[in-house]
């Protein structure tokens, strides 16, 4: 049997390896393997080990995840969900913005090219998990600024990112008070950034949303139309049900945002008759649901707007566009903001009155006529 090497203080040999031993602060000793046969490596690993004991603090920052981050953040959101202060659906939206930060920090460790936007489900799936296990430690004002470069090239809004970097923010503060990371908050994250961004303002003509929609395939494209239809949100697309086509020329919508989100649509064009018939064929939910969960839109939806060489959207962008095509069809902004959900008409002269400059002029030309018409 070959001899064994001499090992340091606090180190041993069980077997084939190498333990070794510490104190913690309240003097406690601790055996732990150092899983190595190595004297030089199993030192090193008891010098961690000791450090570690002696700063918890220092030890629970080395240690601490993205994954752990978010965590921390959605135990802090629960508690508040079951005092209800925060409705249960708020949980789909913080689990979507931990999945794109965790997803982005998954791209970095794998050394996925920034221009390869077309991934499978499994890639997806392996992204999240790695940037789960992404060190906390390694967050800073280079990964925070390259993530928004990412989400503006993908077509992200600016809107939509202006919520991603909230909800991070937030995860962030509340780990700097747990002391789990200790970088700048305003580094990351200039005061007044929040108010900075502006949602951003698409319009297409139908003819140019004919094109996207045509790059689509067939169940994705049924979402978009009847987004495109009604002006639904995210939301109340997963929560329609296949008898609600049946209901025509009125089309009930399930949000959940606020109590305004709950409501009905009229469909009185023959562009929304058109775009909801699509949209019932080709519907691909399970059961009563008309809609299957589309997890990869945003992607999907940048690579059929370059293909049809059309200015970039979100799927909630086309949200935006509905309603310009609203007011586009002669619907007062009264009208077009009660069908979206609005309880004043801010957010319709603000973000969704986004309509070309000649259809505006059109409109007013009419409305001239009308009115001359009718002092006669």
């Amino acid at each position: 049997m070959a001899k064994r090497a001499k090992l340091g203080r606090h180190l041993y040999w069980r077997g084939p390896t190498i333990y070794g031993w510490y104190r913690e602060e309240d003097g406690t000793i601790v055996k732990r393997s150092a899983a190595t046969a190595d004297p030089e490596l199993a030192a090193q690993r008891l010098a961690q080990w000791e450090r570690d004991a002696a700063n918890p603090l220092a030890a629970a920052q080395s240690k601490a995840t993205l994954g752990q981050a978010f965590d921390l953040y959605d135990e802090s959101r629960a508690s508040l969900i079951s005092s209800g202060k925060r409705s249960e659906d708020s949980l789909h939206f913080y689990g979507v913005q931990r999945r794109v930060w965790c997803t982005y920090a998954g791209r970095l460790l794998a050394n996925v090219p920034e221009d390869k936007l077309e991934l499978s489900l499994e890639e997806r799936k392996k992204l999240v998990e790695l940037g789960e296990h992404a060190a906390l430690s390694t967050v800073d004002q280079h990964f925070t600024d390259s993530f928004i470069e990412h989400r503006r090239t993908i077509g992200t809004s600016e809107n939509t990112i202006s919520k991603n970097r909230t909800i991070f923010r937030a995860v962030l503060a509340m780990c700097k008070r747990k002391g789990l990371w200790k970088g700048d908050l305003d580094e990351l994250f200039p005061p007044g950034f929040e108010k900075g961004s502006e949602p951003k303002r698409v319009f297409w003509t139908q003819k140019e949303g004919v094109k996207v929609l045509d790059e689509l395939l067939p169940h994705r494209r049924a979402q978009a139309s009847f987004i495109l239809a009604t002006g639904a949100e995210l939301r109340a697309v997963t929560r329609a049900k296949r008898e609600d086509f049946k209901l025509v020329p009125i089309v009930p919508l399930r949000g959940t945002k606020t109590k305004d989100r709950d409501r009905t649509c009229p469909i009185v064009t023959s562009w929304q008759k058109k775009l909801l018939a699509f949209s019932e064929k080709h519907a691909d939910g399970e059961g009563e649901q008309a809609f299957t969960l589309w997890r990869n839109s945003s992607r999907d939806l940048a690579l059929a707007c370059k293909r049809a060489n059309v200015q970039v959207v979100s799927l909630h962008g086309l949200r935006h566009i509905a309603g310009a095509w609203m007011l586009d069809s002669g619907l007062s902004e009264g009208v077009v903001a009660k069908l979206l959900g609005h309880r004043d008409l801010r957010m319709i002269s603000s973000v969704y009155d986004t309509r070309d400059p000649s259809a505006v002029l059109r409109r007013a030309q009419e409305q001239v006529k009308r009115f001359r018409t009718g002092s006669r």
